[in-house]
């Protein structure tokens, strides 16, 4: 077993694993409010992510290509939103950019629509 979070003194609350078996994104709450993370799972390397605006992060989740991660987050100021890191870009795209499959399956997350 490879403890890949051991340097991070917080709790981790969401996780996912991309596709291609090479990514893991997971989310950790420090103070109420989450801090994502990205690893390559390879080398246990840490990967560089965009400011994520403060809340709590739910419905982690990979594009199928692997390059995009999708998430929900909420807040005491916002409702649920989604949002996705574009991963080649380290671009964060806000909520109403979300469109097409990795918008739908945050949605189908959010409302529990895949399958256990």
């Amino acid at each position: 077993t490879t403890v890949l979070s051991g340097h991070i003194p917080w709790d981790v609350e969401t996780i996912a694993l991309s596709p291609d078996g090479k990514l893991i994104a997971f989310a950790v709450n420090d103070a109420g409010r989450s801090v994502l993370h990205l690893i390559e799972t390879a080398t246990g390397s840490p990967r560089a992510l965009p400011p994520i605006p403060p809340g709590v992060i739910g419905n982690l989740a990979f594009s199928d290509d692997s390059q995009r991660i999708g998430f929900e987050l909420s807040s005491s100021t916002a409702p649920n939103s989604a949002y996705a890191v574009e991963l080649e870009s380290g671009r964060l795209r806000p909520p109403d950019s979300l469109h097409g499959a990795l918008g739908q399956a945050v949605r189908r997350l959010r409302d529990h629509e895949f399958p256990q």
